[in-house]
């Protein structure tokens, strides 16, 4: 896919998540299959959390870095130029299900790790899913309902809700990680606005 991409002068955006079997807990793995069968969390997507062996998964993330950082060194063959940029558990705000501070542990310790392999990489912060969300309540989108969980509510009902409130915790500590953890910042504007 890589070779394709850049055969047709597209450099690949790399989305890096624990979704192993080695990165997940059997909590989690439990859980996905649960929300398949049921089409949740989000269009079928899959809930994440503090990798249940941080050595193993920041190892792969060391290796799939290095294998598209151009250097010269285990460089996919073929490999035309460098990918530097890398995404980091997209939409985390509706699949964490660890506590907030194991999140933004995550966001520090790949972003040193992509570093460290690829001095010129660059870190992503994960799309944050509904921020639309928080503009209608904060009244910059003049909406009158959302869509939540495929009912339509009020946005102030939604962001009360448990899951808007724990959306919202988990944004915020997204911001609470030193500077220079992310480079790009990354928003999901979905819907007709």
């Amino acid at each position: 896919l890589v070779k394709y991409t850049q055969a047709n002068g597209v450099t690949p955006l790399f989305r890096i998540e624990p979704l192993n079997d080695w990165g997940v807990t059997d909590e989690i793995i439990s859980k996905n299959k649960e929300a398949a069968k049921k089409g949740t969390p989000w269009l079928n997507g899959q809930y994440m959390a503090y990798p249940s062996n941080m050595k193993a998964y920041l190892a792969f993330v060391r290796d799939i870095v290095e294998r598209y950082d151009g250097d010269g060194k285990e460089d996919m063959p073929g490999l035309k130029e460098p990918i530097l940029l890398w995404e980091v558990l997209n939409e985390f705000d509706t699949r964490w299900l660890g506590p907030a501070k194991t999140l933004t542990q995550v966001f520090v310790d790949v972003k040193r790790t992509i570093t460290g392999a690829c001095p010129k990489a660059k870190l992503m912060h994960g799309g944050i899913s509904f921020p639309a969300l928080f503009a209608m309540r904060d009244g910059f989108i003049d909406r009158d309902y959302w869509f939540w969980d495929g009912t339509p509510v009020k946005p102030t009902q939604a962001v009360k809700s448990a899951l808007g409130a724990r959306m919202w915790k988990l944004i915020k500590a997204s911001f609470e990680v030193p500077p220079g953890t992310f480079d790009y910042m990354n928003f999901h504007l979905y819907g007709g606005w």
